[in-house]
């Protein structure tokens, strides 16, 4: 009647990094770097408010994250 439940998206189910201590994207790609060079998996990495522009919502600092959408890509294509 209430059949299985549905599996969580792959990506959840792995180890996420977060830290409201990244102040800029230099920090976060230290973390990925260190992530890889000691080969520990890494799913998720979440930014808390440091990479907004004036804490608004969807916005961007380019000042403190000047290629975020390299970074995205680069984690993109590391799976």
């Amino acid at each position: 009647m209430f059949g299985k439940p549905n599996l969580p998206p792959y990506w959840s189910l792995g180890w996420q990094q977060a830290s409201w201590k990244y102040i800029n994207q230099s920090m976060i790609e230290d973390v990925i770097d260190e992530y890889e060079k000691n080969s520990m998996p890494l799913e998720t990495v979440y930014l808390d408010i440091p990479y907004m522009k004036d804490y608004a919502d969807f916005t961007v600092d380019t000042e403190t994250f000047p290629r975020l959408k390299e970074l995205a890509e680069r984690l993109h294509n590391n799976g």
